[in-house]
């Protein structure tokens, strides 16, 4: 009699790619049977594995603003100008939070000289 032989196999391909971009996925590779078993023998390998991938959470709403406003007006005596933005979606704590909503800049005012009085 002959006795059993179990088959051989192949080797595993390639991971696939994950299930989900975040919050945990699976990704499964394969493998075939190279040599089918004779003589009664069997085939217990695994054809598929699995493992979990992209496991970090995904992040929550982020922030969205608006456009800048124009530059403050020209105030006599200042040397800044301010110009602010508003928040268009409130960011959820685990999205990305809001940028800085208000710029200073120092003026870009033109500024008039005063001539005094002509002296004696």
């Amino acid at each position: 009699t002959h006795c059993p032989v179990a088959c051989a196999m192949g080797e595993w391909g390639a991971w696939g790619e994950c299930s989900v971009l975040c919050d945990g996925g699976t990704q499964t590779r394969n493998r075939a049977v190279a040599v089918p078993p004779v003589n009664g023998g069997t085939c217990t390998e695994p054809l598929q594995q699995s493992q979990p991938c992209n496991t970090d959470a995904c992040p929550g709403v982020s922030c969205v603003v608006g456009p800048w406003s124009e530059w403050s007006a020209c105030v006599a005596g200042s040397t800044a100008q301010t110009r602010s933005r508003a928040v268009v979606v409130e960011p959820e704590p685990t999205g990305i939070q809001c940028p800085d909503l208000q710029e200073t800049r120092d003026s870009e005012c033109a500024v008039d000289c005063a001539v005094g009085e002509w002296g004696a």
